[in-house]
């Protein structure tokens, strides 16, 4: 299955989320001896969009998939757990004695 998602977006709603996600119109990158200058970012604010969004995707696609294969791994464990006691159980046997 391949599932497309997509989003018609304003220049300005692009700003708008850019800003809100953090975007910055310029970077501080090193240079010289230590020294630190701002530069124009290379990245535009519609990649960074489409970047934070995919993040977010995959950020919440892999919680699931995790919480899933936990529950899964917890039932089984607790169904391993009931067989062995049932097993035990049933395999014990006692007699009383009167004298």
């Amino acid at each position: 299955m391949i599932i497309t998602i997509s989003a018609t977006l304003t220049p300005d709603q692009i700003d708008i989320l850019a800003k809100q996600k953090g975007y910055q119109d310029t970077i501080s990158v090193p240079w010289e001896e230590q020294a630190i200058v701002q530069v124009s970012n290379p990245q535009s604010k519609e990649d960074f969009i489409r970047q934070v969004y995919e993040g977010i995707i995959l950020s919440d696609a892999t919680r699931e998939f995790i919480s899933y294969t936990t529950r899964q791994k917890e039932e089984a464990r607790i169904a391993e757990e009931n067989a062995i006691r049932e097993s035990v159980a049933n395999s014990i046997t006692s007699t009383v004695w009167e004298q």
